[in-house]
């Protein structure tokens, strides 16, 4: 019986793949993290300009605030997303095992 190396180096892919994905995955959740940070500040310094006497325009603010809850709805929707992707990697990935381990179970091997 001849091993057929193509499921490996699909399996190798999958793999790749799912780093990949994971690594995406990480650098979303970490920018969420940092406009979640940011958008509490801006809500802080807000907070702030209302607590003074003659409070100036909040004009800018407010569009801060606009523009920062945009990225982070865009991260969110990036996040699922990627753990999306991710969850039909991983079952790829586990199939592909699946499949080894029912080869490898069927081989005999020759002493």
């Amino acid at each position: 019986m001849q091993f057929n190396f193509a499921i490996v180096d699909e399996l190798c892919l999958c793999l790749q793949k799912r780093l990949q994905q994971r690594k995406i995955l990480r650098e979303k959740k970490l920018e969420l993290e940092s406009f979640s940070r940011h958008h509490r500040l801006v809500q802080k310094r807000i907070l702030i300009k209302l607590k003074d006497k003659n409070p100036t325009s909040l004009a800018n603010f407010e569009k801060l605030l606009k523009t920062t809850r945009t990225k982070i709805n865009e991260n969110i929707e990036a996040i699922l997303e990627a753990e999306q992707n991710l969850l039909i990697l991983n079952y790829e990935v586990w199939t592909h095992l699946a499949m080894l381990k029912l080869i490898f179970k069927n081989c005999k091997p020759k002493i």
